[in-house]
């Protein structure tokens, strides 16, 4: 991005060929191209990352609750025993 504003800046400071590089290159259209493409690439990134916290967090919930109901009935043995 700071390249292309640098390239605009210098080539733009020549008089009439300067004029024509502003028309035919558009560094600020290709800037806000760059940053969507990259706010894009982050967005799926952080969905990715999101699926992936969610599915170990219900897969360690599953397992959770699975030992806890394996384990109630001896519990529940122990307290009506003593």
């Amino acid at each position: 991005v700071m390249g292309r504003v640098l390239l605009d800046l210098f080539v733009g400071w020549i008089p009439v060929a300067g004029d024509i590089f502003d028309a035919a290159y558009k560094s600020n259209a290709r800037n806000v191209n760059a940053i969507k493409s990259n706010l894009r690439d982050r967005d799926q990134s952080f969905d990715r990352e999101m699926r992936t916290y969610q599915y170990w967090t219900a897969l360690g919930a599953l397992v959770a609750l699975g030992c806890f109901i394996s384990l109630l009935p001896f519990a529940l043995l122990w307290f009506a025993i003593a």
